[in-house]
C-alpha cells in the first residue's frame, strides 16, 4: 500500500512540475522573441527607412506617372493650333504637363504648316515678318493683321498699257505689289499721284495714265526706311545718292501710300533676299532725310489719327498732320 502512494504521489507531482514547467518555458520563449524582435527592428530600422521607403515611393509615383500619360492621352485637344484647351493634371505632374503642351502644340502648328500649299505658306511668312516690323511700334498694324496681302493692290496687270511699258522699260515679268500712291514733291511738298510697283529688287514708279517710266530704284541702293508711329501711309525711302542715276541724284523719297504695312513688309523681304542683309526700318515721329544734298526734317503730327496725311513744306521742315 506505501509503495503505491508513493508511486502515485510522484506521478502527481511530476505532472505539476511540468506544467509549472511549460508555463515558465513559454513564457521564456516568448519574452526571448520580443527582445530578440525589438533588437532586429532596431537594427533594420535606419535600413527599411533608407531602402525600402525609396523603392515604395518610386513604384507609387510610376503608377501615377502611367495614370496621367493615360489620361492625358485620351483627353488631348483637337489638332487646331488655335484650341488652348488642355487637360488638367496633379501638381506633381505640373512640369510635365507643361512639357507637353508646349511640344503638342509645336507638333500641331507644324502639322497645321505642312498641310498649307505655297501661297499659304508665303502669306504666312509675309504676316509673320509685318509682325516682326510693326507690332507694337505702328498703330494701324492691328488692322492689317486679319488682312491678307494682295500684291497687285490695283490690277495692274490687266491694264493694257502695262503690257506695252512692261516690254518698254524691261520691267521683270513678275510683279510682286502695285499700288496708288502719291510721291512728295522735294521743292514744295506738294502730292503728285504715282503708280508704284515692286519687283524682286526694284521699285519702279511709273506715270499713273500713260505708265511711263519716271523713277527705278534698285533694292540694293536703298539704305532704310522710314514711317511713323501712326495710322498715315507716310513712308520715307532712304537711298544711297548715286550722280550716274538720274533717279538717286536728288536724294531720298517720300511717298504715301495706302497699303504701307504691306509695302514695307514685301520691301524688306526682298531687300533681304537680294543682299543678304536686313532692311533697316525706322519708325519715330521725328523723321530726317536727305532732298538735294541738304538735311530736311519731317514732324508727324496725329491731330485725328488718321490714314490721311497733309503735308506743308517750310524751309528744311515738312510737318505732316494725320
Amino acid at each position: 500500500m506505501k509503495s503505491s502512494q508513493i508511486k502515485i504521489a510522484s506521478h502527481v507531482r511530476k505532472h505539476q512540475q511540468r506544467k509549472r514547467f511549460l508555463v515558465i518555458k513559454n513564457a521564456v520563449i516568448q519574452i526571448q522573441s520580443l527582445a530578440r524582435g525589438f533588437k532586429d527592428r532596431q537594427i533594420y530600422q535606419k535600413k527599411l527607412r533608407k531602402f525600402a521607403a525609396p523603392k515604395i515611393i518610386r513604384f507609387i509615383k510610376q503608377c501615377l506617372g502611367v495614370r496621367f500619360i493615360l489620361v492625358l492621352k485620351n483627353n488631348l485637344p483637337s489638332e487646331s493650333p488655335l484650341d488652348e484647351n488642355w487637360p488638367k493634371c496633379s501638381v506633381l505632374f505640373q512640369p510635365a504637363s507643361e512639357q507637353l503642351k508646349i511640344l503638342h502644340h509645336a507638333w500641331r502648328c507644324r502639322k497645321y504648316r505642312e498641310s498649307l500649299n505655297e501661297d499659304q505658306q508665303q502669306i504666312y511668312r509675309e504676316k509673320l515678318k509685318a509682325s516682326e516690323l510693326f507690332k507694337d511700334n505702328k498703330t494701324s498694324y492691328p488692322e492689317s493683321v486679319g488682312t491678307p496681302f494682295n500684291g497687285d493692290n490695283i490690277q495692274l496687270r490687266e491694264n493694257p498699257h502695262w503690257t506695252k511699258a512692261k516690254a518698254k522699260h524691261d520691267v521683270p515679268v513678275e510683279i510682286k505689289m502695285a499700288d496708288n500712291v502719291t510721291k512728295v514733291n522735294r521743292a514744295n511738298g506738294k502730292e503728285v499721284a504715282k503708280v508704284l510697283v515692286l519687283t524682286n529688287n526694284q521699285l519702279i514708279l511709273f506715270n499713273p495714265k500713260s505708265l511711263a517710266l519716271l523713277y527705278r530704284i534698285e533694292l540694293s541702293n536703298i539704305s532704310t526706311v522710314s514711317l511713323s508711329p501712326y495710322k498715315d501711309g507716310v513712308i520715307i525711302i532712304h537711298v544711297n545718292q548715286e550722280k550716274q542715276n538720274k533717279s538717286l541724284e536728288k536724294g531720298d523719297f517720300i511717298l504715301n501710300c495706302p497699303h504701307v504695312i504691306e509695302l514695307v513688309t514685301k520691301l524688306s523681304m526682298f531687300y533681304e533676299a537680294t543682299t543678304q542683309n536686313p532692311l533697316k526700318v525706322n519708325v519715330t515721329s521725328k523723321l530726317s532725310m536727305n532732298l538735294k544734298g541738304k538735311t530736311t526734317d519731317m514732324i508727324v503730327t496725329p491731330e485725328q489719327d488718321s490714314e490721311t496725311a497733309v503735308f506743308r513744306k517750310k524751309g528744311n521742315l515738312i510737318s505732316v498732320s494725320c
